[in-house]
């Protein structure tokens, strides 16, 4: 065997050993010298993306938009009912009634405000004098 031989055997070796040798050296040096100890694992500082439903802050959103909804919807119907009264009140007194009375306060059967509205009929969870109220 030439020296080029022996030097290439040599080198062979040695990074065989150094391949099984170094990764148990690198982890026994990491636990003696490289480990913080007595302290606790340092809080990680990056935010971690949060389901909608586990989400506080989107289901306090979720809430208020609901709420407001429900107000812009309630707000639409009374103007609805306002216009539909004041049309009725407008072009609705052209005398059918042959009594003279005014039409709004008592009607041809004398009730005020118990029967039902057309404009109401087609919202089935207020109640019958339209102050919203959930049955």
């Amino acid at each position: 065997m030439s020296s080029i031989e022996r030097l290439g055997v040599f080198i062979a070796v040695l990074l065989g050993v150094l391949v099984r040798v170094l990764p148990v050296v690198g982890a026994a040096l990491w636990f003696i010298i490289g480990r913080p100890r007595g302290s606790r694992p340092a809080a990680q500082t990056y935010s971690r993306t949060v389901a909608p439903d586990d989400d506080p802050d989107f289901l306090r959103n979720l809430e208020v938009r609901r709420r407001n909804q429900a107000e812009a919807d309630r707000l639409k119907k009374l103007k609805d009912e306002l216009q539909a009264k004041e049309h009725n009140l407008n072009g609705g007194a052209s005398g059918t009634g042959g009594s003279g009375e005014a039409k709004g306060k008592g009607g041809q059967n004398g009730s005020h405000r118990g029967d039902k509205h057309p404009e109401e009929s087609h919202h089935p969870e207020t109640d019958s004098h339209g102050t919203d109220e959930i049955k």
